[in-house]
């Protein structure tokens, strides 16, 4: 009786056309440069695209044939797979293909091995008996260990766009307090950045906050994110210069302490003189960290546009039918030649007759706070500088043309913005201008 000896077939190498059919969607996106941007964007994609699943194979190893067969055209199929995986190169074999040996079954072959030393492995092979132009993958892609825990992802190395982008931002400055709490905090500052304040430390600093940019997903309570910019004068170009950004929470004056307190390091000497709005938990930081140790301290001054407007709001809320009048002569104190305090006094107890709730608004808003807004006593250089329009024009490019209005993004979807594309556009229109193609801004 004969035997019957079963013959094993060889696999079958179906064309995958798309190879996103096998090779799981990446975690990030090489972007081009958005036209008028004068540097690349982030080459993280953001981390929307997190969350993606391995698409699910028939087999393993799963046998499949990809279009081209050469090698440029393999390894763009390895890139594909490498940009959420960084799979370690086993074997690299190229083969003479003028030798003229029939029996040799590939052109090339690539073999990679799973980075954290489990089973899988992948094999790629150009073969001379296939007719159709087209390399061949064998894929073991079942792996002995689960590589999207946390234990895997520690010891795994990132995807190279990640690194790319992790090496690009080393460099920048970062206060980081990040906690469910009031003491939320997160400073940035680049390499730049940094260089401008220690140039320009001379100037004036200038702090505001913008409250409807971010969206608190990340907190218990949803408490209200701020985003405070701190800006220079740029000499060069004319404009406000953003020298740092912070997230905190709102109304709450330790994190912008630490963000001063910081920043003087960062410059390396005393500041002169700060402008903000005319907000509590500001004025609390600045006295904090830099308290009047002698007559050359760091003066803290309010911008004129927003305390009138503070107090006209005010008053018309207290003292209906009256306001216009408690404000004509708030307005005469502010820009008294003479010493105020007297005066402030008076308004004060006449006022205070007429509303005690608006009386005491006085007594805590201005009272204890009249060197940060009379004229008097703006003694510094800085004198003839009593609002602060370059923070206002901040806020307004960053919401008409970064941000739509009513539209409040995700943290990182903001700090994406902010650190490549708005640093970057400023850092290139000094350069334009300092080299004369464009002309600089007088005020």
């Amino acid at each position: 009786m004969k035997s019957v000896v079963a013959t094993p077939q060889p696999p079958s190498h179906p064309l995958i056309k798309d190879i996103w059919g096998v090779v799981q969607p990446p975690f990030t996106q090489e972007l081009p440069v958005p036209h008028g941007v004068p540097s690349a964007p982030n080459a993280l994609q953001l981390v929307r695209h997190i969350g993606g699943c391995f698409p699910v194979l028939p087999d393993s190893p799963y046998y499949f044939s990809i279009p081209g067969n050469t090698l440029f055209e393999a390894q763009v199929f390895v890139k594909a797979m490498c940009q959420t995986i960084r799979w370690n190169l086993n074997r690299h074999t190229l083969h003479d293909n003028d030798t003229g040996t029939v029996s040799r079954l590939h052109h090339f072959k690539l073999e990679f091995r799973c980075p954290c030393h489990g089973l899988s492995k992948t094999t790629f092979q150009s073969h001379k008996k296939i007719t159709s132009p087209v390399a061949v993958v064998e894929w073991n892609w079942m792996h002995n260990h689960d590589r999207n825990s946390l234990d895997d992802m520690l010891v795994t190395r990132v995807p190279e766009a990640v690194d790319r982008w992790l090496k690009d931002c080393r460099k920048w400055a970062t206060l980081v307090d990040i906690q469910d709490s009031k003491s939320f905090l997160f400073a940035f500052q680049s390499v730049w950045q940094k260089k401008m304040m220690q140039n320009h430390r001379g100037g004036m600093l200038m702090i505001d906050a913008t409250h409807n940019t971010v969206a608190n997903n990340f907190m218990e309570g949803k408490l209200k994110i701020s985003l405070y910019t701190v800006m220079l004068h740029d000499p060069i170009v004319g404009k406000g210069l953003p020298v740092a950004w912070a997230f905190t929470l709102a109304e709450s004056h330790e994190p912008v302490r630490r963000l001063l307190s910081w920043l003087q390091d960062t410059s390396g000497s005393r500041l002169q003189s700060v402008m903000s709005d005319c907000a509590l938990a500001i004025a609390n930081a600045v006295a904090h960290t830099f308290p009047p140790l002698s007559g050359d301290c760091t003066k803290h001054y309010w911008c004129l546009f927003h305390v009138f407007k503070a107090f006209k709001a005010k008053a018309k809320t207290l003292l209906p039918g009256r306001a216009d009048e408690a404000y004509q002569a708030f307005r005469k104190i502010v820009y008294s030649p003479l010493d105020p305090n007297l005066s402030l006094i008076s308004f004060w107890l006449r006022w205070r007759e007429v509303s005690p709730v608006f009386g005491s608004y006085v007594w805590k808003q201005w009272i204890w706070r009249l060197t940060h807004w009379s004229m008097f006593f703006q003694t510094t250089a800085h004198q003839g500088v009593h609002t602060n329009p370059y923070t206002e024009a901040w806020h307004r490019v960053l919401k008409d043309e970064y941000i739509r209005p009513r539209a409040c993004k995700r943290i990182d979807e903001v700090l994406h913005i902010l650190i490549h594309e708005i640093e970057p556009k400023y850092r290139w229109s000094q350069l334009q201008v300092a080299n004369g193609f464009v002309g600089q801004t007088i005020n």
